[in-house]
């Protein structure tokens, strides 16, 4: 860590941190998906020779991807529970446990997968997990037939009757991963810093100069590196700050373009950072919450996601369907560049993370939560063989991958939820 009054910024792996420190830390992000996908366009071939329509934007890291077709999550069916599939999607998608319809403020649902790692793993970190979103949400009230808000707007839980909630600002998650400089000042000093446009980075910078006078050649290229893609990264959430200053506190706050393509590459930008800085290395995000109906005019279609989920096989909304689903395998994409871009001892920091996208729904007109859309994405220094489809006995539990998940990172975990027994990543 760097560290100047009130302020502590993690550094990536350095060479000179020491044999055990050099040792590449075991990561895992889960991401989560609203409203099933339009599963002809999305599944592929058995040979995986070519990529399905849908995972085309992925081409470039098909060698690290792994398709899984065959999970299911059996506490996401209805039962005696009748309505609210979407809510059970999210609260079932990382704890496969039965979600108590309610709305009120007895809720329980399941101790989550990456809570259950953050738990064992923690301890390592600063941050023991990041719980991401890039859809606001409350935790309270009723929003999916009689399930309450905690239930669609989380997929992180704590513990059985405890749901996460998720950080959904890019100013927010910047301030808590580097430091907040505005914290560390004076409302006077404050505003001279603002006025000299100076950084968070600015106030580390004679911790960064002496580092730099003790460490290798090598590793003052990599610290460089890092201190100039996190100034970029500043500069780029604060492009329009000098048109806010006038705004109240906390209105006051860092953001991007605004537009939904933006925030996302932004949140996975803060992530790829808090990893490679080994801030966190357990992390979720919601794309959207669960049932998400906001429009896509990023593919040329004005009516709402879910809305459009419910597409009674017409063929323009399953075409817009399948055009929102490449739409976010495009992100996923750009954030696997980041991950993979960032250079790891003999690899990547994609190297040593397991990156899984999926859907708690399949089909959203049939509201089935087994055949579910799931891929993994990197792994490979921790043993994940990519580059493949894996065809699964029908219906395997949901749990199975997670728990594989677990060992993968060095949870000594027996079973998970549902788990029958763990996937074989490496086979």
């Amino acid at each position: 860590m760097l560290r100047a009054t009130g302020l502590a910024c993690a550094l990536p792996l350095l060479e000179n941190m020491g044999a055990d420190a050099a040792v590449a830390p075991a990561r895992a992000v889960w991401i989560f998906l609203p409203n099933g996908m339009h599963m002809e366009r999305w599944r592929p071939g058995a040979s995986f020779a070519k990529l399905s329509p849908t995972l085309e934007p992925l081409a470039a890291h098909s060698k690290s991807l792994t398709v899984i077709t065959g999970l299911a999550i059996e506490a996401g069916q209805a039962g005696a529970d009748g309505a609210g599939d979407h809510a059970r999607a999210a609260a079932t998608f990382l704890t496969c446990s039965r979600a108590k319809k309610t709305d009120g403020a007895d809720i329980h649902a399941g101790l989550s997968v990456d809570q259950l790692a953050a738990q064992s793993l923690g301890n390592a970190t600063p941050l023991a997990s990041l719980e991401l979103g890039c859809e606001p949400g409350r935790l309270a009230g009723g929003c999916d037939s009689g399930y309450s808000c905690a239930y669609t707007n989380t997929v992180s839980w704590s513990s059985p009757t405890t749901p996460c909630a998720k950080e959904t600002s890019p100013r927010r998650l910047f301030e808590r991963l580097f430091g907040d400089m505005d914290a560390a000042t004076d409302v006077r000093a404050r505003a001279l810093a603002r006025a000299r446009k100076r950084s968070v980075l600015d106030w580390l910078s004679e911790d960064t100069r002496r580092l730099a006078g003790t460490v290798s050649a090598a590793d003052r290229a990599t610290l460089s590196a890092w201190m100039e893609a996190l100034r970029a990264l500043e500069q780029r959430l604060a492009a329009d700050d000098s048109a806010r200053v006038s705004m109240p506190e906390p209105e006051l706050i860092l953001r991007g373009s605004g537009s939904q393509a933006e925030k996302i590459e932004l949140m996975g930008l803060l992530l790829a950072r808090a990893f490679e800085g080994d801030q966190t290395r357990i992390a979720t995000l919601m794309v959207g919450n669960a049932g998400s109906n906001r429009a896509y005019p990023e593919v040329a279609w004005s009516d709402g996601h879910h809305d459009t989920s419910h597409h009674g096989k017409d063929p323009k909304k399953l075409d817009a369907i399948a055009r929102i689903n490449a739409w976010h395998m495009q992100r996923l994409a750009t954030f696997l560049d980041t991950l993979a871009a960032a250079k790891e001892g003999d690899g990547s920091v994609l190297d040593n993370t397991m990156v899984l996208m999926g859907c708690g729904i399949s089909d959203g007109d049939r509201h089935n939560h087994d055949d579910l859309p799931v891929l993994l994405a990197g792994g490979r220094a921790l043993g994940v063989r990519g580059g493949r489809h894996m065809l699964l006995a029908r219906p395997t539990p949901m749990a199975n991958l997670h728990l594989a998940m677990l060992r993968k990172l060095g949870v000594k975990a027996q079973a998970f939820a549902d788990s029958t027994e763990a996937l074989q990543l490496g086979a």
